[in-house]
């Protein structure tokens, strides 16, 4: 029995497995680097993600299947906050790093609700977090929010491209600005103040 990690940093993706007493007993890594530029965008095409985990799931898979380990579970721990809007799946743009800060100046128009932010959500206003992110494309890029159906941050996109369900959980929703940390559910007032829909 054996359990598989797939790790996905700001510089690389790493799978390890480990055995059932937590040893670690093989591992992969593949290194890659987000494009930065001078407005301050970091982007990084979604297929780096996907391409990158299914090569390594594959090296692994092989590894156990040559010493007769049998996995028996994937987990995925991830850069909580970049952004990748998808339309049936299919990512419409480049992913939107957890380092771009494009959305600075236009967050500084909503610095009164600073504190709303910061009692709801746990956080002021922040330009790393994905409710922020998302506010810059609907502002920024019009059209590509309009055709998006759903706003993934990279484990959620990979969860849906190995399951074909979309999810999330409660410490990566609390990286958006947008869940009630004491509800644990989406906040209808904090999305009506950043006119998300």
């Amino acid at each position: 029995m054996a359990y598989l990690i797939l790790d996905i940093g700001t510089s690389s993706i790493r799978g390890i497995l480990y055995d059932k007493w937590g040893t670690n007993i093989h591992s992969e890594t593949v290194r890659y680097s987000p494009t930065y530029s001078s407005d301050g965008s970091v982007t990084q095409p979604a297929s780096v993600f996907s391409e990158l985990s299914i090569s390594i799931i594959k090296k692994i898979v092989s590894f156990a299947n040559k010493n007769s380990l049998e996995i028996s579970c994937l987990s995925i721990t991830s850069q909580r906050s970049s952004l990748i809007a998808v339309s049936n799946g299919k990512p419409l743009l480049d992913t939107i790093m957890w380092q771009d800060t494009r959305v600075s100046k236009l967050l500084d128009h909503y610095r009164d609700y600073d504190y709303l932010f910061q009692q709801r959500s746990g956080s002021i206003l922040n330009p790393i977090y994905l409710g922020s992110k998302i506010f810059w494309v609907k502002h920024m890029n019009r059209d590509t929010y309009i055709k998006t159906d759903k706003m993934l941050n990279i484990p959620s996109y990979l969860a849906f491209l190995m399951t074909g369900e979309y999810s999330t959980d409660a410490t990566y929703a609390s990286r958006t600005n947008l869940m009630n940390i004491h509800t644990l559910e989406w906040d209808n007032d904090l999305f009506d103040i950043l006119g998300l829909d």
